[in-house]
């Protein structure tokens, strides 16, 4: 990926959803209702296509699609920036 601005917005991005996904999943509180849980599983599905994410920005393979190998769009890296494939490759 050649954006350097859009990297950098994007690893901010990712280390702050990081950040708040182990706040969720360390919380103390007890909610039992349907809603927390929710918010909980999808947390932990989430976590690893952000350090997956992170992980690409390290190696300089981020913003490639997996697919493809053509770069992903910096609009889809913005709404999606854990995104492994570029839009018409996404499932």
């Amino acid at each position: 990926m050649r954006n350097e601005k859009l990297l950098e917005e994007c690893e901010a991005k990712l280390l702050e959803l990081k950040m708040r996904y182990h706040l969720i999943l360390d919380s103390k509180e007890n909610k039992s209702d349907e809603n927390s849980v929710v918010n909980k599983n999808r947390v932990k599905s989430l976590l690893p296509e952000i350090y997956s994410a992170l992980s690409r920005i390290q190696n300089g393979t981020y913003g490639i699609c997996e697919e493809t190998g053509e770069e992903i769009s910096p609009k889809r890296l913005k709404a999606v920036p854990w995104a492994r494939f570029n839009i018409q490759n996404a499932s």
